[in-house]
């Protein structure tokens, strides 16, 4: 696992991000000359770094997303679901990545039923963890948007504005998604009453 004088390494040779915080990585350790920060304590603290959160409720759990929330730049913190073949199929046992993989209401585990294989969020769902986490609305939108769009270079795609791509999801309220829109086209209703005329 990397030390934190490797993370500042890595981020001298161009390192940007920190996939999946506070998973398969190091955290604070404890070596002959004391306590030495691990990937994700560098993450928080180190401005180059944007770290990718899971907030599922599992790989990261409610106080963990608060603390990222609450440590670090919202301009620095993207949402990532992880999310695997089955989600929105309803638990029960699944035949991916060359194994069987079990899905209960909230992530996916490896056939063991110990060990995460990935997970089952939608991005709905994690800006509403993230919200309930402590973060603005905004703030929350803008991680799983923009934030995600410029950390892989995708310059059309994260914001509505002349010269993107017409690719947006209408939320309610309650964060919960109304309609979806890609190229400019509704792909996706709940109501098509909800949505203006326009559309």
């Amino acid at each position: 696992m990397a030390t934190d004088e490797q993370v500042d390494e890595a981020i001298e040779a161009g390192a940007r991000l920190v996939t999946h915080i506070y998973n398969a990585q190091s955290t604070y350790t404890r070596r002959d000359d004391g306590k030495h920060l691990g990937v994700a304590e560098m993450g928080l603290m180190r401005d180059a770094l944007t770290v990718e959160i899971i907030p599922d409720n599992r790989h990261l759990t409610p106080r963990m997303q608060q603390l990222v929330v609450k440590v670090k730049p919202h301009d620095k913190i993207c949402i990532t679901t992880d999310a695997i073949e089955a989600t929105g199929q309803g638990p029960g046992t699944y035949e991916l990545m060359g194994g069987k993989v079990w899905v209960d209401e909230e992530v996916a585990y490896r056939e063991d039923r110990k060990r995460h294989a990935g997970s089952i969020l939608t991005m709905d769902r994690a800006v509403r963890n993230v919200v309930a986490a402590g973060a603005e609305v905004g703030s929350a939108l803008m991680m799983a948007t923009e934030i995600p769009a410029r950390t892989v270079g995708a310059s059309t795609k994260g914001r509505i504005e002349v010269g993107a791509d017409a690719d947006f999801v209408v939320l309610n309220t309650s964060l919960e998604v109304v309609a979806t829109i890609s190229r400019g086209r509704v792909v996706y209703s709940a109501d098509a009453s909800l949505l203006p005329a326009s559309l």
